[in-house]
């Protein structure tokens, strides 16, 4: 069965966050431009492009974990 490309973004970014749940990530600024710049190279990506996704996917965390927060506390 072929996947949509819809269908393959939404399992890579559960895979995404499961791992950086999993393994933590650090929010230093200088690691943080310096790890996105070699990611980008590495990925042969737009610096710019990764550091607007990398925002997409802090802000997505703190929002499932503020939501899972405040459920628990109910």
């Amino acid at each position: 069965m072929a996947l949509s490309k819809e269908r393959t973004g939404e399992i890579a970014l559960a895979m995404l966050f499961t791992r950086l749940e999993q393994e933590g990530f650090t929010l230093k600024p200088r690691e943080v431009r310096r790890d996105l710049s070699n990611l980008a190279r590495k990925l042969s990506i737009n610096v710019d492009e990764l550091t607007d996704f990398f925002d997409f996917i802090i802000k997505e965390m703190v929002k499932r974990t503020m939501t899972e927060l405040h459920v628990e506390n109910k």
